[in-house]
């Protein structure tokens, strides 16, 4: 899963880039909005209504996610094949919407049984906040990657979220094999602020900290704009050069480092 208790992140075009990324190393890849917002869904359905089931509807009717539930868009000039299942605004009123009697951390590791071996890489792109459909993406993945802002509530984000993540390894029945795969700065711009900031989060975490950091580039929103990745929109671009080198980084010639693996985010 990718995720961080802060908006504005770059959660979700980190889920796009590595999706991508993957999916241009010949990885099957499936890819799971749990964000209200919808700001992938968008982005992979081009902003028009898909006639499949959304994730919330998936996990209110208590069912698993089937092959039938799943959309597919093909990006770039390689025309490679993203698979994706799309959120919707039933997301943000999950836990008032489960029946009392559910599990309700639960149900989405239960929705994921099914699918999870038809792909190498489900990756959950999470919602900007500690509800209670994130808390499902940590007992239901087997990493996670953190991504943040050189930015101090962006960093204040990372840090109500590693609480969380001890419990939830801590905690027999949850998820005491979840990993980190790191933290991610994005959108990085050179100033005294974002140094500090990344001087107290490598302080704080130290190695977790990943290298590149993404700059900040302006190819990121016209990508979005024309509904793509900056990977496929503008690959010589400073943002798609660094997702690149930090995917490289993480996953090396192993792909299946983590394999089967929930990413995301």
């Amino acid at each position: 899963m990718v995720g961080n208790y802060k908006g504005g992140s770059g959660k979700s075009q980190t889920a796009l880039e590595l999706a991508y990324w993957l999916t241009l190393k010949q990885q099957r890849v499936l890819l799971i909005d749990l964000d209200h917002q919808a700001n992938t869904t968008k982005v992979l359905s081009r902003d028009i209504t898909t006639d499949k089931r959304t994730l919330p509807d998936i996990l209110i009717e208590g069912d698993v996610i089937t092959l039938n539930d799943i959309s597919s868009r093909r990006i770039g000039i390689d025309n490679m094949q993203i698979d994706y299942i799309a959120s919707g605004l039933a997301a943000g009123r999950l836990e008032k919407k489960l029946p009392d009697d559910t599990p309700k951390e639960y149900v989405l590791k239960d929705a994921l049984e099914d699918i999870q071996y038809s792909y190498d890489y489900i990756l959950l792109d999470t919602p900007p906040s500690a509800e209670l459909i994130s808390t499902c993406a940590l007992i239901a993945s087997d990493s996670i990657l953190i991504t943040s802002q050189a930015s101090f509530f962006s960093a204040e984000g990372v840090n109500e979220m590693m609480p969380v993540i001890k419990r939830v390894q801590k905690h027999p029945r949850m998820n005491p094999s979840l990993k980190v795969m790191g933290i991610l700065i994005t959108m990085y711009e050179e100033t005294k602020d974002s140094r500090i900031v990344v001087s107290n989060l490598r302080k704080s975490y130290g190695r977790l900290l990943l290298t590149p950091y993404i700059r900040k580039c302006t190819k990121v929103k016209e990508s979005n704009r024309y509904y793509t990745t900056v990977q496929s929109y503008a690959p010589n671009s400073t943002s798609a050069i660094d997702y690149k080198n930090v995917f490289n980084n993480l996953f090396g010639e192993e792909l299946h480092l983590y394999s089967p693996t929930y990413l995301i985010h």
